[in-house]
């Protein structure tokens, strides 16, 4: 993931991506979390409310497994990952200082939807709430976490595939440009007087 913010000429930065990552990273996990609460307040395990009959259905699940119901039943191995994943994404933009705020705002989505669903692993009884439950039967219950997870991961695989790299960009090979913005010229490129010249002086 390095390599990614390094070879690549950032195009689309952000002047404050510090700022970014922590209103993206605070925002999905306080939404999470209250809408969490919201359900278990307001619903048994096993309940469920047609929001949209037939296409969305709000149904409280209590998710022993990984994100979409996966693997139940491993909550060690699933709290164990999120928390790499959560000191992962921190530890790399303290690290790497991205810039562009398309890949700032894929690593915040993809640590906050790990911290949301490790808050109920920890402190709510092991157990993941799920709630939004999409076509009924034909796809699993998921929750807000879930959601931010996988668009993060969308979002870092475009990065990765669609930004250009400088390398293979038209012009790349180009005198070096200084920081004054002139192109660089090396010292034998430089014109040399006429012989002429130098006899009048």
């Amino acid at each position: 993931m390095y390599n990614v913010q390094v070879r690549r000429r950032i195009t689309l930065e952000v002047a404050r991506p510090g700022a970014l990552f922590a209103g993206i990273f605070t925002s999905v996990i306080l939404l999470d979390q209250a809408v969490k609460a919201a359900v278990r307040a307001t619903l048994e395990p096993g309940d469920s409310v047609a929001l949209i009959d037939g296409i969305l259905h709000l149904t409280y699940v209590r998710n022993t497994g990984a994100a979409f119901g996966l693997m139940p039943g491993q909550r060690a191995l699933f709290m164990s990952t999120g928390l790499i994943v959560a000191l992962g994404v921190l530890v790399y933009m303290l690290w790497a200082r991205p810039r562009a705020g398309w890949l700032v705002s894929a690593i915040a989505l993809i640590g906050a939807g790990a911290v949301g669903n490790l808050i109920d692993r920890s402190f709510v009884g092991g157990k993941v709430t799920d709630f939004i439950d999409v076509f009924g039967d034909v796809f699993p219950v998921f929750n807000v976490a879930d959601s931010a997870i996988v668009v993060g991961v969308i979002m870092l695989v475009l990065w990765v595939l669609l930004v250009p790299d400088p390398e293979d960009a038209p012009g790349a090979q180009e005198l070096p440009v200084q920081e004054s913005g002139q192109p660089h010229v090396e010292p034998h490129d430089a014109q040399e007087p006429d012989s002429g010249e130098t006899a009048a002086l």
